[in-house]
């Protein structure tokens, strides 16, 4: 979808649903639940469901800045900073509550074993990956069974992503999940920042990279746009317009 008039409905979706994500992140990793990425996975699947027709379903500075780039602009300028702020704010409305639910907080950083370009590369790539699914996608959100690939195919990049990356960066791909965790760890210790910045920066980069690669594919809108007008010629007039003879 497109958003570029102001829509408190649309910011309200944006809060609520990076709230619950970066909610549902914090307790898988401060419990450390043995399937935190199905889990994750879930949650983003849900939200997105019940949100895309209204903001986007963005729940990510990365997703938003993706939908900024390229020939067509899903979200305005305007939008996309109101969308930031209220992404943030979700995600540290999260660790708050994450840490009054369970008496603690915690921190990212790289594990043991790997470097900061480590968690930059796997952060960036993957982030990039969910951008280019999103970007690739949300024209098929317009209507039918369409609205189903969103969803599904997010939750399912996110889930391999925490599956592959969670032993390497402990997995955020979302400068609002960086903010909520490492914020809220900050304001009950005093400490934790020292890799807010790659963290929080990788995820952009990647948005750059997986914007840039759904825009040289064309994907989905293209293919959609087209399938609507040829659906909407008469019989003589799709043979005429794509099988025109020598």
């Amino acid at each position: 979808m497109k958003l570029h008039g102001w829509s408190p409905e649309a910011y309200l979706s944006e809060l609520i649903g990076t709230f619950f994500l970066v909610f549902t992140v914090s307790l898988n990793a401060l419990q450390r639940t043995a399937l935190a990425p199905i889990s994750i996975g879930c949650i983003y699947m849900v939200m997105v469901s019940a949100t895309a027709t209204v903001s986007g379903a963005h729940f990510n500075p990365a997703v938003t800045l993706g939908a900024l780039l390229g020939s067509r602009m899903l979200v305005s300028p305007r939008n996309a900073c109101v969308y930031l702020v209220v992404q943030l704010l979700g995600g540290l409305l999260a660790g708050l509550v994450c840490w009054h639910v369970l008496g603690t907080t915690y921190t990212l950083h790289p594990a043991p074993g790997h470097s900061t370009f480590d968690v930059f590369v796997v952060e960036a790539l993957f982030t990039a990956a969910l951008v280019f699914v999103v970007r690739s996608l949300w024209p098929l959100q317009r209507k039918g069974a369409g609205q189903l690939y969103l969803p599904l195919s997010v939750g399912f990049t996110v889930m391999a992503a925490a599956f592959a990356i969670g032993g390497i960066s402990g997995y955020s791909l979302n400068p609002a999940v960086a903010f909520g965790v490492i914020m809220s760890h900050w304001i009950r210790t005093g400490g934790g920042m020292g890799y807010f910045l790659v963290y929080f920066l990788s995820p952009l980069g990647g948005a750059v990279l997986g914007a840039g690669l759904a825009n040289a594919l064309g994907t989905a809108e293209y293919r959609w746009e087209v399938s609507e007008q040829v659906r909407l010629l008469p019989p003589r007039s799709r043979s005429a317009q794509f099988f025109t003879p020598s």
